[in-house]
């Protein structure tokens, strides 16, 4: 359930809320004798609500700002599954918050910068919610430039992760403790678009 609309001519908004029950869900895991394969089970029933929101305004006409929110409250509601009672623990991978802030500036008649802003809170990496995997923050940067004239080529270059934080990109249960799956330090993306 949502909605959707604008504030004059310089805002757009865009705020949903949702709700799902789920019976015998399924969750991944492995075990010591086959390390590289992934088995499926059943693990119990869930209740998951939420909410999401996103706002775009232009508050001058080089610059334009967005940010997008949502809300993940994911949990267990029973006490049968594999990992014993799991009433009330927080479903696997899944941040309770998750923030994205992006600023563009139009510099020049073909030249525009632009700064994200990307925040997740921790999370659990199994239905145990003994072991979790730490929130984190994270910079990215682009630069794109359209040739002068009526020229159809744009060319753009980003950095994801500017400050080189280091964070855990995904988790999954595994026997021999290797749960956590690092991310690149740094990630660098040259492109070059040609529109028809």
């Amino acid at each position: 359930m949502g909605v959707r609309g604008m504030a004059g001519t310089q805002a757009l908004f865009d705020v949903s809320l949702f709700h799902l029950s789920t019976d015998k869900d399924f969750d991944r895991y492995r075990v010591p004798s086959r390390p590289l394969e992934t088995f499926y089970r059943n693990v119990g029933s869930s209740r998951r609500f939420g909410g999401e929101a996103y706002v775009s305004w232009t508050p001058v006409r080089p610059v334009a700002l967005q940010v997008a929110y949502t809300y993940s409250h994911f949990q267990y509601t029973n006490t049968t599954s594999a990992y014993g009672d799991i009433s009330g623990h927080w479903l696997p991978n899944s941040p309770e918050h998750q923030l994205v802030a992006d600023a563009q500036v139009t510099v020049a008649r073909h030249l525009r910068l632009g700064a994200t802003s990307e925040t997740r809170s921790a999370w659990y990496v199994d239905p145990t919610n003994v072991a979790r995997v730490d929130g984190y923050t994270l910079l990215h940067a682009r630069l794109s430039y359209r040739l002068p004239g009526q020229s159809p080529v744009e060319i753009t270059a980003a950095i994801h992760n500017v400050f080189g934080k280091e964070y855990i990109a995904f988790s999954e249960p595994d026997p021999d403790g290797n749960s956590y799956q690092p991310a690149p330090r740094q990630e660098i993306f040259v492109g070059l678009k040609i529109s028809p």
